[in-house]
């Protein structure tokens, strides 16, 4: 381990989020010794801009006390294994693995090795997630959620290819709802709509608690976001911006004629507020990834539980399985 706390990270994947990831750990106030990647000039270009020198895997490991796994979903298990045997701590980008089986057995083997291992579900880590999280009980008996993903990036992709983008998305919405409801996932019962390429729809529900879920390759204009209706207020999370409003009151005949002002209101108090603290802390993309790497590099220093458990991870793989199940039987 470096000097005053201050860890070392190998990133392995110079793509657009090696670059992202990269940019945190040194706003975490961390450093990037090594970058690896199958193309040396990507390798190169990344390590020269943030004062790195591009690595093979091996010597990437031996520099390193934290790996940061940015290459693509099928190359996830083999880089994470590898970084576990040197005894390195991972933060994964998602899907950690392409099952639920496979992630299972990466946390068995983190385990094993007495190191941390994170997926990349920055949402959770957003400024207005966490506001709303902590005043949950304000909303009152939480009746229903609802996610909305439309995504341009499956733009000018195959069928596949936008398929790929749809479940390379859903984890987020899921971990968004195990997190905040530990257990439902696995308590719901589920529907699953596979309505063509890169278009998702899961509908939950148990009791009075409802679930949907919309991703869309095609949707427009773009936008993420979660709504959450409970018995005395509505969250509402914009999830690209990293903001949230959160609506109470009991419904009178002035409140619903000036409801829609409000809202305006509410939503453009708490847009401009979060882009002048975004402008300030320069996070421009990705709000929520710094927030979480600090949180996993200050547990592996601490040698504590990192900021996502196993048990969350596991259920979001579970209900991708379902889904790709679901996907693989209508092209059957």
């Amino acid at each position: 381990m470096a000097e005053s706390g201050r860890l070392r990270a190998a990133i392995i994947g110079a793509g657009l989020m090696g670059r992202w990831h990269a940019v945190a750990v040194r706003y975490a106030g961390h450093r990037v010794t090594a970058i690896v990647d199958s193309r040396p000039e990507q390798a190169h270009s990344l390590a020269r801009s943030i004062g790195a020198r591009a690595a093979a895997l091996d010597d990437a490991l031996d520099a390193c006390d934290v790996v940061h796994v940015c290459v693509p979903v099928d190359a996830h298990e083999a880089v994470t294994r590898r970084a576990f045997a040197a005894k390195k701590s991972v933060i994964c980008e998602k899907p950690l693995a392409l099952t639920a089986e496979a992630t299972t057995s990466l946390f068995e083997a983190a385990r094993d090795a007495g190191v941390l291992l994170t997926p990349v579900h920055q949402f959770l880590f957003q400024q207005g997630v966490r506001r709303v999280w902590h005043g949950l009980a304000e909303l009152g008996t939480v009746l229903h959620v609802e996610t909305i993903s439309c995504t341009a990036g499956a733009d000018g992709r195959t069928d596949a290819g936008r398929d790929a983008v749809a479940l390379d998305i859903l984890p987020h919405p899921l971990s968004f709802i195990e997190h905040f409801w530990p257990g439902s996932l696995a308590s719901q019962s589920w529907n699953v709509a596979h309505q063509g390429a890169g278009e998702l729809r899961l509908a939950g529900s148990k009791g009075a608690f409802s679930t949907n879920i919309v991703v869309s390759c095609q949707g427009r204009p773009t936008r993420n976001a979660i709504h959450i209706i409970g018995s005395a207020g509505t969250a509402t999370l914009d999830l690209y911006h990293g903001y949230a409003i959160v609506e109470h009151g009991r419904p009178t005949r002035m409140g619903k004629l000036v409801q829609p002002f409000a809202e305006g209101l509410h939503v453009l108090g708490a847009a401009s507020l979060n882009l002048v603290r975004r402008a300030i802390s320069r996070e421009t993309a990705y709000p929520g990834l710094r927030r979480l790497i600090e949180r996993t590099y200050a547990a592996v220093r601490d040698r504590t539980d990192g900021p996502l458990s196993a048990t969350e991870t596991i259920a979001v793989a579970t209900v991708g399985d379902l889904v790709r199940a679901q996907m693989e039987a209508r092209h059957s």
